[in-house]
């Protein structure tokens, strides 16, 4: 696990830890208000970039370094 949102913390789960432990603490299913996501930071990436390209529409800065 690489990140985590706040409603997980307050549930216990931090990143790095294994992820057997973070789903027993979530008890995901119906109700918990937590997803799990696959980490693709090359995925992550190139959707960024699709996005700083839509945003160019309506502001010269938006774009990625």
């Amino acid at each position: 696990m690489v990140a985590c949102s706040t409603l997980a913390q307050e549930k216990g789960i931090f990143p790095g830890m294994p992820i057997a432990e973070a789903q027993t603490l979530a008890q995901t299913g119906s109700g918990s208000g937590l997803q799990r996501a696959t980490y693709d930071p090359t995925g992550d990436r190139e959707a960024l970039g699709h996005l700083a390209a839509w945003c160019y529409q309506f502001s010269p800065l938006a774009g990625m370094d």
